[in-house]
This record gives C-alpha cells, structure tokens and sequence, in this order.
C-alpha cells in the first residue's frame, strides 16, 4: 500500500500521472487497507489476550481512519482534475 501511495504522492507532484492512473492507485491502497481490516477483523472473533485485543481494536481504529483519509484523497484528486481531460497529466495549479 505504502509503495502506490508513494507513487501517487510523486507522480502528482511531478505532474505524471492522469487522472484515471491517479485514481487507480488510490484505489488499490484503499483495496488493500479493506483487506488488512478484514483480516485483523476476522482475528478479534477468535480468543486473544486482553492485551492483544487492545491492540486489534487500535489497529483497526487506525485503519478505517487511513480509509477515511483515502476517501478524502480521491476528492482531492478529482477536484485537482475537474477541468481536465481524464487523459491529460497532472495540471499545473
């Protein structure tokens, strides 16, 4: 996940990207946090310690927050991409 934000954060930056790329990598991480919450979901049904309950709960507090943030960054992207044509790169603002 780490690795396409990196990208989306870049190739914005550096004006490389489309729209349709930009919002295919969000996508992806956004896919690949769900998962991860699935998992650590799946794993405070089965019987823990306290303590590692604690800790299931706080990561995935944490990843719907990162889910929340994801959201927020595909409106970001959109509106950088408003008026523009989907396969053009990056504007310049």
């Amino acid at each position: 996940m780490s690795r396409r934000l990196t990208r989306l954060k870049t190739g914005l930056a550096h004006q490389e990207l489309t729209r349709d790329a930009a919002l295919a990598l969000q996508e992806a991480a956004r896919t690949g946090i769900e998962q991860f919450l699935g998992t650590l979901r799946k794993a405070a049904q089965m019987p823990h310690s306290p303590r590692a309950d604690r800790v299931i709960e706080r990561l995935i507090g944490t990843g719907e927050t990162v889910l929340t943030l994801l959201g927020w960054a595909r409106e970001s992207v959109e509106q950088l991409f408003a008026d523009t044509d989907h396969t053009r790169h990056c504007p310049t603002r």
